[in-house]
């Protein structure tokens, strides 16, 4: 039987039973009036859900009469049989047989010419036709069909409920079904529509509710996917006085911690989510400079821009209108930002845009675009490696060369490129750690033949003329490397049109232009929220079709805070109390960091995040939330008492130590600023040391040496280690050494004599011993054999009293090499061998081929470096291949 509904033929029958009972003859409907009693209905009810439409009369006597004897209950069939046969045939002549109604001994039988159309009956073999095809298509058409339940007028017919039940399981389940089948295609929309169905009729159906909430954490929407819990959580509690079971708790918990989805949805390639709603306007100078720059990118040729401007002035839209426009044509876009208020992270916009776009390239395209570039890189973005289920290394093998990061950086860029023109944008620049401007200054250099374009932004206003910002764009002036292009502020032509185009179409009063410019003075970002303000506040109306202002509106001289202050003052306390953490916790504000350090009860903190969203002060992100603009987390921010401040970074740092309790490295950088802005800073200190660690690992020397300058001021402050004195020399070492491995004369040695001044009131003689080894040995390099003596002497003094192999093997090295400085070479070698032999023995690989190093040093101001070196091949064998053995061979040529 079809199951689309047949054309109005003059005796087709047609019978909708779902969502309410309702026969067609032909083109007429048979109207309430006409069946006269309820009975009669019912009497064709129940012959069309019967199988083949037929009934003994005794079971239908049994079904409409149950309290009556056999004989009334057979009169009483008979009458109503008679009106029924009348609501369907008015024109039937008394004895003559019914088209549609038959009596065939004791058998009561539905029937027309053809097949009746029956709406039950056709939903069952369209669910049928979609469950044999697996089409959505198919699907919506079975779902279309079914317009209700059962006869809901007969809800407590006992006949009705099984079959009712039976049909609405089979509706839910196409719903459920269907939704499976766009999930798999990634139409996620398609799929949460079918759910929500599922769900509008069902609060408590747990299985839907679970479902929804794991489509919308997959589409982007973590908010929505917590509200949903929140939904089916009270549904249960009211309706079954039970809690949502595991399987349901576990994702919220995934969710909520950022474990579901395994793989975010990918960021868009732009810098503060969708290309904004509002319009770009008073560019137009700026756009057509920037479309040559396009059209010179996509012909292959390299370059830089530098777009500057205050707060507010537009340059993150024009730089997602531009990202947009590459992205049209094709091109490769990545975006990452430095941020404020926070702890730096090393190479920060590049670690963010790498982390992004690996995650949202997939591991199979990732392997074979990378090659050896993997490993360089994943030590810069671990996370990435983690997404992508690759090992992460936790910092680069071999000698310490940052070249080697720099170039692998490149060459992944360079690989991208010649797939297609690659637009890299930096935004906030003028919040950019040293070393993400020096990787900056080596792409633009080296991409120069490449169809690579960095687009980067930055506040002038933010830079003083100390600033490194402002000697990396003085280099690359001087180094013809970048394009400037400053945005100036609207004028007031423009500034009326932005307006104009931000109420609409309905004519707008001049007086409305005028006060919008007296606030914002031509700053667009500023000229969008006082209209915003204006509109909250009432001041600004729609009357009949014009916008006026219903009062007059001061100038005030400062815009951002007495427009944003406007807005935000309209504000719930309790959005006002998220908003404040919010711009304590940073650029992205993890959910479950919210909920863990705010006191408001989840659904009060969903409440107030429902009216932020509202009010566009904040939006969701691929992590949390975050807000529309940062000038706005600014604002507020600056809005906060030093007091609150301080709480409120304590707060959040112990929070992030308990959520990550078994992983604090990683989050060391922003540990250490929630800390040091607390009300005991002191806690930074050991968050501090790890930064500094972790920037060193990648050759951010400027960043670490940052890191661990600001926890030695830190070492005497409210909640710092108890006894400092030790983690003071540590510090000190290690900045000692990072000045040694940049080559900064004096400052290494400076650094450890520093560190063994303290180390001796520590009385830790086996530190003071390693402090000065490390201290003669920056001597040498500076040529000082008089002050790498006296560090030498005291070395082997401390270690003749506290012997320790592996150290003194390390120790002989430098003394051989001050016996080579000194041109004492059969000394030299005789320390030398012993380095080696206490190497071989007690030290690790690297003192190994520190020593062979030394030896091949000694044998070759002898005269005899081809012994050294058959002599180091016999020792170390297949291990010269190894990269970090390669400087071994290069002292000899």
């Amino acid at each position: 039987m079809s199951y689309e509904e047949p054309a109005n033929e003059a005796q087709a029958l047609h019978i909708r039973l779902l969502g309410g009972f309702r026969v067609t003859v032909g083109s007429r409907v048979v109207e309430e009036p006409e069946w006269r009693l309820r009975k009669a209905k019912s009497l064709v009810k129940l012959l069309t859900l019967a199988p083949d439409h037929r009934l003994h009369r005794e079971q239908v006597m049994d079904l409409l009469w149950p309290e009556l004897d056999p004989d009334a209950a057979a009169n009483n069939l008979h009458k109503i049989l008679h009106i029924a046969r009348r609501a369907l045939e008015p024109n039937l002549a008394p004895g003559s047989a019914s088209a549609y109604l038959r009596l065939q001994k004791d058998w009561l039988l539905l029937q027309c010419p053809g097949s009746p159309w029956i709406d039950v009956e056709a939903f069952e073999a369209a669910a049928a036709v979609a469950r044999r095809s697996r089409d959505p298509a198919d699907y919506r058409s079975a779902l279309e069909l079914y317009t209700g339940d059962l006869l809901p007028e007969d809800r407590y017919e006992e006949w009705t409920a099984t079959r009712r039940h039976v049909l609405r399981q089979e509706y839910l389940a196409l719903l459920s079904e269907v939704a499976r089948l766009h999930e798999a295609r990634g139409e996620y929309g398609l799929a949460i529509e079918a759910l929500r169905r599922i769900v509008a009729d069902d609060p408590a159906h747990e299985e839907a509710q679970t479902a929804l909430m794991r489509l919308y954490a997959l589409a982007g929407q973590r908010h929505q996917a917590l509200r949903q819990y929140e939904q089916l959580r009270e549904a249960l509690r009211r309706e079954l006085d039970t809690d949502p079971d595991v399987t349901s708790q576990r994702l919220y918990h995934d969710i909520v911690a950022g474990r579901f989805p395994a793989t975010p949805p990918a960021m868009p390639a732009l810098l503060h989510g969708d290309l904004p709603s509002a319009p770009l306007v008073g560019r137009d100078e700026e756009l057509e400079a920037l479309e040559d720059i396009l059209d010179a990118l996509f012909s292959g040729q390299g370059r830089f821009v530098l777009l500057a401007g205050e707060a507010g002035v537009g340059k993150s839209r024009l730089a997602a209108e531009i990202a947009e426009r590459v992205r049209r044509r094709g091109g490769h876009v990545l975006v990452g930002a430095s941020y404020e208020q926070e702890g730096q992270v090393p190479y920060g916009p590049f670690v963010e845009a790498l982390e992004r776009f690996a995650t949202s390239l997939g591991s199979t395209n990732l392997r074979g675009m990378l090659g050896a570039a993997a490993l360089p890189l994943f030590s810069l973005a671990p996370d990435a490696a983690v997404a992508l289920a690759w090992d992460a290394p936790s910092a680069l093998s071999g000698p310490p060369d940052r070249q080697r990061l720099f170039a692998a950086i490149a060459d992944f860029l360079a690989r991208l490129a010649a797939q297609a023109p690659v637009l890299f944008v930096l935004d906030d620049l003028h919040f950019a750690d040293e070393a993400t401007l020096q990787l900056l200054h080596y792409l633009v250099r080296t991409g120069r033949d490449k169809p690579l374009l960095f687009l980067g932004t930055f506040r002038p206003e933010e830079a003083g003329p100390a600033d490194p910002l402002r000697q990396f764009v003085a280099t690359l002036r001087r180094e013809r490397l970048v394009t400037p292009l400053e945005l100036r502020r609207l004028d007031a032509r423009e500034s009326e049109l932005f307006v104009a185009t931000l109420l609409g179409s309905d004519p707008t009063d001049r007086a409305v232009f005028e006060t919008i410019y007296g606030l914002a003075e031509g700053n667009p970002f500023y000229t969008e929220e006082a209209v915003q303000a204006l509109r909250e506040r009432g001041q600004l109306e729609r009357v009949d079709g014009r916008w006026r202002l219903r009062s007059e509106v001061a100038a005030v001289p400062g815009p951002l805070a007495d427009i944003l202050a406007a807005r935000l003052e309209r504000l719930r306390p309790n959005a006002l109390q998220v908003l404040r953490l919010a711009a304590v916790v940073g650029r992205e504000i993890p959910y479950a960091l919210l909920r863990a350090t705010s006191d408001l009860p989840e659904q009060e903190l969903l409440d107030a995040l429902d009216e932020c969203l509202a009010r566009r002060v904040l939006e969701e992100s691929p992590d949390g939330y975050r807000f529309t603009h940062p000038l706005q987390r600014t604002a507020i921010y600056d809005g906060l008492s030093r007091a609150r401040r301080a709480h409120l970074h304590g707060s959040v740092a112990e929070t992030l130590e308990r959520l990550h309790h078994s992983q604090l490295s990683e989050h060391a950088e922003t540990l250490a600023h929630h800390y040091s802005l607390s009300d005991a800073p002191g806690r930074a200190v050991p968050h501090l040391v790890t930064a500094g660690d972790r920037a060193a690992g990648v050759y951010a020397n400027e960043t670490a040496m940052t890191y661990y300058r600001r926890a030695l001021e830190l070492l005497a402050a409210p909640g710092a280690p108890a006894s400092p004195s030790v983690p003071a020399a540590d510090l000190w070492e290690k900045m000692g050494d990072l000045w040694a491995l940049i080559g900064e004369a004096g400052q290494d040695v400076a650094a450890y004599r520093m560190a063994i001044a303290i180390a001796e009131k520590a009385a830790e003689p086996a530190v003071c011993a390693r402090l000065h080894r490390k201290a003669a040995y920056a001597c040498l390099s500076q040529h000082d054999p008089g002050g790498a003596e006296q560090h030498l002497g005291a070395a082997e003094t401390l270690l003749s009293d506290r012997p320790d192999p592996a150290e003194q093997g390390r120790l002989a090295r430098v003394r051989a090499q001050w016996f080579w400085e000194r041109g004492r070479h059969a000394e030299a070698l005789e320390a030398a061998q012993a380095s080696l032999e206490l190497a071989e023995r007690h030290g690790a690989p690297a003192d190994v081929v520190a020593a062979y190093e030394t030896m091949a040093l000694v044998f070759h101001s002898c005269g005899e470096w081809k012994r050294g070196l058959h002599y180091e091949i016999q020792h170390l064998g297949a291990a010269v291949d190894q990269p970090q053995l390669a400087s071994v061979f290069d002292v000899h040529h």
